[in-house]
């Protein structure tokens, strides 16, 4: 049976949980090690690389929360495969219909032969890149599969590896247990550039944000803790709240801290973003907004070490925070004006589904201006985070946009 993630799983740890050591935290690069079933040497130069980056730190993390971060990255293992593959080696044999839409099968053929190594289904997205890097197809090819003309697409790219056969990608698989077994299945997640990427994984962001915050921590003279962390086998989402927060009119309450966020599939980039929470002891909304900082996968670790130095921005952006929230009055008694406004700049928004729309204009229809602020930002939230993380963090940066653009 096809799955949206082979693997997930996810923590919140409370404001007094134990923080985990340095020496915990660079662990996480030697089991990031293990993930491959055959790491390449510049791969293992990479991971040794950025553990230099932080290889003075010591003692215990100022990240109240993160050892169980780090327990929950520890215990998740997928077996995963990169393999640097010629276009005469990879074999799309079908399009199988998977309930959700079209994905694609393809066998893999062992180094110049043609004895089949093993077979793969793609998933995340990766037949769109594998057809966008053979030709920028997948739109043309996704119309011609429904319409059930599945040999003309075959066909298509049969001629187009016959023009350029010995082409490379980099195929990133994953198995869903042990290889040796006959009932272990491969997927293929992503296809990327051969020279420009790095595999910048979950483990080596994970370890690279945790330390980097640390670090922003022992400047500031703050501390932080973890309030969520989201991981599957190629994303992760982690929260991060300081331990201090601001108290404004009617009782409301301003948390800030920063979300990092990586995604294993695609070249694409590592985002440190600001991320804050406001509570009233009865209602509660996230919020993402501004990018603090983002390096993108090609990048190599000297690089990434300056960025990371600009964590400073946060301190801004928190400013910037603590003003808009103060205008915002999330207290008071909402007005249909800005009611509207919420709700249009949403119902507006092209990457929503079409029911969650739906229930965000019943939503509105059933608001008032008897409600604050909050407790329609709370509730929006609450049936966005039914939707999967994408969508409630599309909605929560939205929310900040609006709110922003509102002042």
């Amino acid at each position: 049976m096809f799955k949206d993630f082979m693997t997930k799983d996810d923590v919140q740890p409370a404001l007094d949980d134990e923080p985990a050591t340095a020496n915990e935290v660079k662990e996480i690069l030697s089991l990031a090690k293990k993930d491959f079933n055959d790491i390449s040497s510049d791969q293992e130069k990479l991971i040794e690389n950025v553990g230099r980056l932080f290889k003075d730190v010591n003692g215990t993390l100022k990240i109240n929360g993160s050892k169980k971060a780090v327990q929950v990255f520890n215990k998740m293992r997928n077996r995963k495969y990169d393999m640097i593959i010629p276009n005469k080696e990879f074999r799309v044999i079908g399009f199988p219909d998977i309930g959700k839409g079209f994905e694609m099968k393809a066998r893999i053929l062992a180094k110049d032969s043609d004895e089949l190594a093993f077979e793969a289904t793609t998933m995340y997205g990766a037949m769109d890149a594998y057809l966008d890097k053979m030709a920028q197809m997948h739109r043309y090819a996704r119309n011609v599969l429904n319409k059930e003309a599945e040999s003309i697409i075959l066909t298509d790219i049969e001629k187009l590896v016959a023009l350029n056969p010995d082409k490379k990608f980099k195929y990133r698989f994953i198995s869903d247990g042990d290889p040796a077994e006959d009932s272990s299945e491969f997927y293929l997640r992503s296809v990327v550039t051969p020279k420009s990427y790095k595999l910048y994984d979950n483990g080596l962001v994970l370890y690279l944000g945790l330390m980097a915050v640390n670090n922003y921590a022992l400047t500031g003279d703050v501390n932080f803790h973890v309030v969520d962390f989201q991981l599957t086998d190629s994303k992760m989402e982690l929260y991060l709240l300081e331990n201090n927060s601001k108290t404004l009119k009617g009782n409301v309450k301003v948390e800030t801290g920063i979300l990092i966020s990586n995604s294993e599939i695609a070249d694409g980039s590592v985002h440190f973003d600001l991320f804050y929470k406001i509570s009233n002891g009865d209602k509660t909304v996230r919020l993402t907004g501004d990018e603090i900082l983002s390096f993108a996968h090609s990048w190599n670790n000297k690089k990434i070490k300056e960025k990371l130095d600009g964590l400073s921005k946060l301190n801004d952006l928190v400013k910037d925070v603590y003003d808009v929230a103060e205008e915002a009055k999330f207290s008071k008694k909402i007005g249909d004006e800005v009611l509207t406004k919420i709700f249009n700049g949403l119902n507006h928004s092209k990457n929503l589904p079409m029911d969650l729309k739906t229930k965000l204009k019943n939503e509105r229809d059933t608001a008032n201006n008897t409600e604050t602020l909050l407790s329609v930002l709370s509730r929006i939230e609450e049936i966005s985070s039914k939707y999967g993380e994408d969508t409630n963090l599309f909605i929560q940066a939205k929310l900040h946009e609006l709110l922003v653009k509102n002042r």
